[in-house]
């Protein structure tokens, strides 16, 4: 199973909360995981290319739910489909 169809599986089986990949905290918008929902300290505002743990086609991860799918030890931190 390719990376990005990981990621997506274990984002559809979550989205149908409909909680929002947003959080604020002090006035400030972060992004939070698009696998566990917990808020990471990347601003929504970042470019994507300045970021670390993101997938692009899936979304943010933190750097537990990016390690958990073994993408650090294999491809670089942002990755582009």
């Amino acid at each position: 199973m390719s990376i990005l169809r990981k990621i997506l599986s274990k984002v559809r089986a979550k989205s149908v909360s409909g909680e929002k990949f947003t959080v604020i905290i002090d006035g400030k918008e972060y992004d939070r995981c698009v696998i566990c929902r917990e808020p990471t300290d990347v601003l929504t505002s970042t470019p994507i290319d300045q970021r670390l743990y993101y997938v692009e086609g899936a979304g943010q991860l933190d750097k537990k739910c990016f390690n958990e799918l073994h993408l650090a030890s294999s491809i670089p931190s942002v990755i582009q489909i």
